[in-house]
């Protein structure tokens, strides 16, 4: 289950405006998992009708990472102006296929020569994104996992409408069907791991063998060709293609991961430092960094404005001497690794300057955090790989999440 961190309440059951305020509050959780979901399904439609995929700099975290600035840099304003008749998350999308189709009408190399917070600092996003037909066309998938997945479960059908289609809270659904809230909120996360976020990734894959063909065909054929339209294509694939998904495992309260003491017994666990030697595995990061020993270096993920506002490098700031307006490198007892950047790409040469710190510094031991797993969106799997030369520098402490990914 998500949890907000204001009175623990889960995200679904949260209205418009305390929703606003969390990402006002730079919530982990409720910036992963209403925000960077939102967007990801935006995403997902533009990039079936105008291939974003092969577009240098038109991958999903590039976009996603230049909107929240955008909307970081403006306190959040536009969302607070918004017309009372468009939802939050309506205007995050519309406000998201907005940013799509200016980037496309920009399209160039030479514009994306500039880096992603250049780019936010001069973008402006409509206060009313426009409206579109993408709450159709995600109201249209919805509607396609009712009929194949709960076509017999009248009930799972009322709870992905009423919260998906409908924007209703998980108290109010529960008064309509008649059972407890904790009741919805179960059965709406096993849907959404289980079929509905499967379902929207099939969605997303299932075109790419178009798009890689044309590819194919426009270097291949002396006739000019241009990807950015995609001609309309079979949606749904046959039933038979599609396969039964398992639960995948749920995802851990980021806040309680990169803040809260760890409790066993009912007591705070102290944070007793890593063990030096041995495996890999012994050169753990403590999942809770209350305090450094001398030699320690708190490792945060950061964006290049070095706001430091929220997540591990609000504590950087606050405990570890973090200074604002540095994005990058080593300050106080810290080093800062910018993660809202873009994509993976954009990451691997700031962690390689790690390594290249760390290694020029062997008195130090670097306790680094799950960088880039909170407010910047990726998951351990894909920010682990990055790490992997971790494994041969005996002063570099890594989460056990990494650690399993790499090892």
């Amino acid at each position: 289950m998500y949890f907000c961190k204001k009175n623990a309440q889960m995200v679904e059951n949260l209205s418009d405006e305390e929703i606003l305020q969390a990402l006002k509050r730079y919530d982990e959780k409720v910036t992963s998992e209403f925000f960077y979901d939102t967007c990801h399904i935006a995403y997902c439609i533009d990039d079936k009708k105008y291939g974003l995929r092969y577009k240098t700099g038109m991958d999903f975290h590039a976009l996603a990472h230049e909107f929240y600035l955008r909307l970081c840099n403006n306190n959040w304003s536009q969302l607070e102006k918004r017309k009372p008749n468009i939802s939050l998350a309506n205007w995050t999308m519309n406000g998201f296929h907005f940013l799509v189709r200016e980037r496309l009408n920009t399209y160039s190399q030479h514009f994306f020569e500039e880096s992603i917070e250049e780019r936010a600092s001069k973008g402006k996003i409509l206060f009313d994104a426009p409206m579109d037909n993408s709450q159709e066309e995600v109201k249209e998938m919805i509607e396609d996992i009712c009929h194949s997945y709960y076509g017999s479960d009248r009930k799972a059908q009322s709870i992905l409408r009423m919260i998906l289609i409908m924007g209703m809270k998980g108290k109010e659904v529960a008064s309509l069907i008649g059972i407890t809230p904790a009741a919805v909120s179960q059965r709406y996360h096993t849907m959404m791991d289980q079929v509905v976020r499967p379902y929207f990734i099939k969605y997303y894959n299932q075109h790419s063998s178009y798009y890689e063909e044309s590819m194919y065909d426009m270097e291949s054929s002396p006739q000019s060709y241009s990807p950015s339209i995609c001609p309309s294509t079979e949606r749904h694939a046959k039933r038979s293609e599609i396969p039964n998904f398992s639960i995948g495992k749920s995802r851990h309260s980021l806040w309680d991961r990169l803040f809260g003491h760890l409790r066993k017994d009912g007591k705070d666990m102290a944070h007793e430092g890593p063990m030096s030697s041995g495996s890999p595995y012994s050169r753990t990061t403590p999942q809770s960094i209350q305090t450094l020993r001398e030699n320690e270096i708190f490792v945060f993920g950061s964006d290049l404005r070095g706001a430091h506002c929220g997540g591990t490098a609000y504590q950087a700031l606050r405990n570890f001497g973090a200074k604002l307006g540095q994005g990058a490198g080593p300050q106080g007892r810290c080093y800062a690794i910018p993660t809202i950047v873009g994509g993976l790409q954009n990451i691997r040469p700031y962690v390689d300057n790690f390594f290249n710190y760390a290694i020029a510094h062997p008195e130090q031991t670097f306790l680094v955090t799950p960088v880039g797993c909170g407010i910047a969106g990726f998951s351990p799997k894909d920010i682990a790989p990055l790490f992997k030369r971790a494994i041969g520098i005996e002063n570099i402490c890594l989460p056990q999440e990494f650690w399993e990914m790499i090892l």
